[in-house]
Order: C-alpha cells, then sequence, then structure tokens
C-alpha cells in the first residue's frame, strides 16, 4: 500500500520549532459539548488531514483475514440462509430504504453471526455488536457530547459476554430490547458504522458524521492509537480509520451486498483481531492491585477506571535511555492535561505526572 501523501510545508523545520495550533476542543467551559461544535471542529481537522488508498489495499492491510476463513464464514452464511448466492444479496439487510431505522435490526443480526461464526480461543477480550441510535453511550467526563452512534462493536468487561447473551434470550433476540437492559460506555466502545439510507457517491460529504464518534473514542480511551469505523450507505461500505494525525480511508465504497466475503472480512477482523490491530497501545495498562490489566481485558471491572481520566492511574513500559533492548515502567500518579486527547491534528498531546516503578512498587529514590 502506498504511504500517505502528507502535506510537507513544514519538512525542514525541526519538533521545537513545528507552529502550534489552535486547540480544537471546547473543554474550558463545563457546559456539555454541542455535536454541531464537534462537527465543525472535525469538518476542520478533515480538511488537511485526510487521505485515501486502494480499496482493496487498505482492507488487506487493516483488516487481515485469512482467505481461507472468510470462505469458511461466507459459507456459514449461506447455510444459515443469511446470504443468497442466487440473489447476491444479503437476506435481511435492505438494499436502500426510507427509514435508516430498517437497517440497523438486521445488520445487527448479521454482523453477530459472522462474529460467532468463527470463535478465535486466543481473542482477549469479549465483544459484541450493538445498536443504539436512540441512547448515546455514556461517559464519566459530564461535559461528553450527547451524540449517538448508530451501530458499534462493544467490549464485554468481566462476566459481560455471557450476561448479554442471557438477556438476549430473555428478550427472544429482540436487538432493540437487549440495548435497554445493559449499559454502554464510550471507554468499551471499539467500532463503528454509521448508516445512511441511501447510495451516496461522494464518501467524503457523510463521513464528518462518522468522524465526529471515532472523535469521541479518541477522546475517551487514551490507550488507543486509532479506531476504525465503517459509512455504509444503502448498498456501499466504506472503511476508515482514525488516528492523532488525521483520518485514513477507503478511496472507494464497494456494495457490501455485491462483495459479501469483502464484507465478512472487515466484520470478521474487527471482532477477532488481536488488539494491537485494532489500535490499542499494549504499552499501556490500567493500574489495579495485585497486577496492572489492558483496557480492553474481559476480566475488567469498571471500577478499574477509577473517576475520570484526570485520576486514571497508568501503568507504561518505555526503552531504558541508551539501552534500547531494555524496557522500564512508570506508574502516573494524575494527569496534568488530556485537553487535546481527541484531537486529529497537532500534537494531540497528554500529559501525566509519572513515578518509576520498581519489582511492581514505586522507586524509593523517586
Amino acid at each position: 500500500m502506498s504511504s500517505r501523501d502528507y502535506d510537507h510545508k513544514y519538512s525542514n523545520i525541526s519538533a521545537l520549532d513545528t507552529p502550534l495550533k489552535p486547540i480544537l476542543t471546547v473543554q474550558t467551559a463545563r457546559s456539555r459539548t454541542l455535536a454541531a461544535d464537534i462537527e465543525k471542529m472535525v469538518e476542520t481537522e478533515l480538511k488537511s488531514h485526510c487521505v485515501v488508498a486502494d480499496t482493496d489495499a487498505f482492507i488487506d492491510h487493516y483488516f487481515n483475514v485469512s482467505s481461507e476463513v472468510v470462505q469458511n464464514v461466507f459459507d456459514e452464511m449461506v447455510r444459515q440462509k443469511l446470504y443468497d448466492k442466487v440473489d447476491r444479496s444479503w437476506c435481511s439487510i435492505p438494499q436502500e430504504s426510507a427509514k435508516e431505522s430498517e437497517f440497523y435490526s438486521p445488520l445487527i443480526e448479521v454482523c453477530e453471526a459472522i462474529r460467532k461464526a468463527h470463535v478465535d480461543d486466543k481473542t482477549e477480550y469479549d465483544c459484541r455488536w450493538f445498536m443504539s441510535p436512540d441512547n448515546p453511550p455514556k461517559s464519566q467526563d459530564q461535559a461528553s457530547s450527547l451524540i449517538r452512534p448508530d451501530v458499534f462493536l462493544l467490549l464485554g468487561m468481566e462476566g459481560e459476554g455471557e450476561r448479554w447473551e442471557n438477556e438476549l434470550k430473555k428478550h427472544n433476540d429482540n436487538q432493540a430490547e437487549l440495548i435497554k437492559s445493559i449499559i454502554a460506555w464510550w471507554l468499551r466502545v471499539s467500532v463503528i458504522i454509521e448508516v445512511k439510507r441511501k447510495n451516496d457517491p461522494d464518501v467524503l460529504a457523510r463521513v464528518t458524521q462518522l468522524m465526529t464518534y471515532l472523535r469521541q473514542v479518541l477522546r475517551e480511551q487514551l490507550d488507543r492509537w486509532f479506531v476504525p469505523g465503517f459509512l455504509l450507505t444503502g448498498t456501499q461500505l466504506a472503511a476508515w480509520v482514525v488516528d492523532r494525525s488525521g483520518a485514513f480511508g477507503t478511496q472507494k465504497s464497494f456494495n457490501f451486498h455485491k462483495e459479501p466475503k469483502k464484507f465478512i472480512q472487515v466484520i470478521l477482523a474487527c471482532s477477532t483481531l488481536p488488539p494491537t490491530r485494532l489500535g490499542w497501545d499494549t504499552t499501556m495498562m490500567l493500574w489495579k492491585t495485585p497486577s496492572p490489566v489492558y483496557s480492553f481485558s474481559k476480566t475488567l471491572k469498571f471500577e478499574d477506571y477509577a473517576k475520570n481520566a484526570y485520576t486514571r492511574q497508568w501503568v507504561f513500559t518505555m526503552p531504558v535511555r541508551d539501552q534500547p533492548h531494555e524496557r522500564e515502567s512508570f506508574i502516573t500518579t494524575k494527569a496534568l492535561s488530556v485537553v487535546r486527547a481527541e484531537c486529529m491534528q497537532g500534537r494531540a498531546t497528554v500529559v501525566w505526572a509519572v513515578q518509576r516503578l520498581k519489582d511492581g512498587k514505586v522507586a524509593s529514590d523517586e
């Protein structure tokens, strides 16, 4: 895959001389952030920090699943009569609709069937696809916007995976009722799908809303390098990845009815790939006694997150100075600034006060 076509305007300027950009956030006041404000910030950031790549190359790079596994899952979808090989379409997902809401339940049904068709015992997290167009995920930040993604992949905490399945059975597989019986936190949102009811050849015109949700994930999850997301418009699907340097996506969307294996590949990848392939920074762990835990772990309890991003403690591992093959650990005592955490351009700097750890304890000389 070709590399990003970055703007080289400042290519000869050192990092210390890099011009500071305006802080594209609204954290100065504790009133709730408005969705319209986030969209304006996203539009500003995307003007010079949005890059596209060849669709097949992009998908194979970010959502790499073996063709054998994809074929096996495809055969299972046909066997379950979820996909019609004659009509070349997903049986229950509309191709266009008068209402976006008519996509949600069929889409969840298919995504969940894909996820369950290939179980990997080595997966370090529990996850499930949910729809929640009417109820925004919760945040520990009282100023967080009440934006509502259509469909998202949620990571389960301790015991939640089993509880979700039990709740679904209790509600007779009613997806809309299931979401009412759980609490979804932005801290646990892994991947997002934004749904539009009609095809639109201009992907970039529709992508802003998706980016507001992906930006929110970066704001909440300080241990994410990047966040994947998808824009579904009628019969078309476009894949995107957002990190703290901008947005990177497919040059063209693809017809997920006519190319079911490509759709299976991206959904299965998001449900089974190792955490690092989905954007988690595994040099960071949440501090808890007796030992730290990754934030994506299925053994995590919500109280392990602490009250907010400022009091939450992390353990970092970093190379030792002048000894690149050795590593040392640090524990954060408090966050000094997380105001730029969600920015998709500029330095997006998060600042912590830290102490060095030795043998799992704060070093006596710190």
